[in-house]
């Protein structure tokens, strides 16, 4: 019997990060893919834990006690070092959840179970051990799921406590085709409130949500007041509000400087007008130039600073469709506190 040769483990480690950073990977697979990489072999496995440390995924509410274990150090897939070597390494978690839709829209007697389990996790890194912080180097945090409606989630997960070392949060509603267009309708349509208490996430400085409602973005608006980037796919939103900067007339050459001062005065003065409807929020702020990029804070857990293209967007008029935008507070060097407004 021939002897197969194993690959080297830098091959291995390139690979099995490839897998585990798909998207497009689904829960069932990625549990195939977790059981049976600790069985190919000792360097398999061993390259497998790292990777894995590094981007915890939670595939279903059932993962969530072994996560606790590890935390506890009571896990036997690390040999009792879990909780140290988390520690060292982590840096994101993300919970998926694929509901029935058939499911969905009813009343629950009991707390949504990835809900429960979210609340479970926040609560075991909010309150730090006796001796050092939980996951001290978590800095992302992305909630994925697919055919749960936004009440169920929010009915006891008010989100008291939301680690306060996390500064990116992610927090994706997605419907499979089978749910009808009327229960679609009530659920986006939806202008009631979830509870969130404002200024209770002060650490989030970057904020995605998708398929919500506008209710549910202002609100984690004023849960966040240090926020610098908002992603979103809500429609009506309009974002921030930002003022043009006037330009000086050394900056300008003598014989286009009065004119170009005079626009700049003039886009100065501009101020939008304050919204009728209830509960919305408004920022504002007096952003950079796009090409001052001093100021602009370097994040490498995959959103974009403030590049040229994406800080157009702050300009941009609202969009009447779906259409992804993106808003930077952090193109403006003296931000207002929203709690007050």
């Amino acid at each position: 019997m021939s002897n197969v040769p194993e690959l080297p483990p830098e091959l291995i480690s390139a690979i099995l990060d490839i897998f585990w950073s798909s998207d497009d990977l689904l829960p069932k697979d990625r549990i195939t893919f977790m059981t049976s990489s600790l069985l190919v072999s000792s360097t398999w496995a061993t390259q497998f834990i790292h990777i894995t440390t590094k981007d915890v995924y939670i595939p279903t509410p059932s993962y969530v006690p072994q996560l606790l274990r590890v935390l506890r150090g009571d896990s036997s897939s690390y040999n009792g070092c879990g909780f140290a070597l988390h520690n060292a390494l982590t840096r994101s978690i993300t919970f998926r959840y694929d509901g029935d839709p058939e499911k969905m829209m009813l009343t629950r007697q009991h707390p949504h179970p990835m809900s429960l389990a979210v609340l479970c996790v926040f609560h075991v890194l909010f309150i730090p051990t006796s001796f050092t912080e939980r996951l001290p180097n978590l800095r992302r945090i992305s909630i994925e799921l697919n055919n749960c409606t936004i009440d169920d989630f929010f009915s006891r997960n008010k989100f008291y406590a939301f680690p306060r070392q996390v500064t990116h949060f992610d927090l994706r509603f997605s419907y499979s085709p089978f749910v009808s267009s009327a229960d679609l309708f009530e659920m986006m349509g939806s202008e009631k409130p979830i509870g969130l208490v404002p200024g209770s996430m002060p650490n989030i400085r970057h904020l995605s949500l998708h398929g919500a409602t506008e209710v549910v973005l202002n609100e984690f608006i004023w849960a966040c007041p240090n926020l610098e980037a908002v992603v979103t796919d809500v429609v009506g939103y309009d974002g921030p509000h930002y003022e043009e900067e006037q330009v000086g007339a050394d900056d300008v050459e003598d014989d286009e400087g009065g004119e170009e001062e005079a626009e700049a005065e003039d886009d100065a003065e501009h101020e939008e007008g304050e919204s009728q409807s209830t509960g919305q929020a408004r920022l504002a702020g007096q952003p950079t130039r796009v090409d001052e990029k001093e100021d602009v804070e370097e994040v490498d857990s995959g959103y974009a600073s403030a590049e040229e293209d994406e800080t157009s967007h702050c300009h941009e008029e609202p969009s009447t469709s779906s259409t992804l935008k993106v808003y930077l507070r952090h193109c403006a060097p003296h931000l207002p506190d929203i709690r007050g407004l």
